[in-house]
């Protein structure tokens, strides 16, 4: 049985289903947006790689990285490019912007995180 479609709006539900570890920081974090909800980007830029790149400068939770990298392989596969947009961006282009958390980071990519950072390195 394959998983229902889901878009741009349900990705921060499908991250916190798939990274529960972060509900707690998404939650406190959101209380202070009063004026818009948090966003996929939001969420990415703020709660997640910081976090990511954090686990991997300090070899910390293996398990949780790479549930990380494959959440973030789904939506780079997405048939939609808004979807796949919000893991480029929040994202590659941040395992990108430092090499040491790139070369960590390469071990647990997919095909498609892969080929993102590629893209964006060149």
């Amino acid at each position: 049985m394959t998983a229902p479609p889901f878009g741009y709006h349900d990705i921060i539900d499908r991250a916190l289903t798939a990274l529960p570890e972060f509900r707690d920081s998404y939650e406190k974090e959101a209380k202070r947006w009063t004026e818009e909800p948090m966003g996929p980007y939001n969420v990415f830029d703020i709660i997640l790689m910081p976090r990511v790149v954090e686990l991997l400068k300090s070899h910390g939770d293996e398990d949780l990285l790479r549930r990380t990298f494959a959440f973030i392989e789904t939506l780079l596969a997405h048939p939609k490019q808004e979807v796949r947009d919000v893991a480029a961006v929040g994202a590659c282009e941040e395992l990108c912007a430092d090499e040491l958390v790139l070369q960590k980071a390469c071990r647990l990519m997919g095909p498609k995180t892969k080929e993102c950072c590629d893209s964006y390195l060149k």
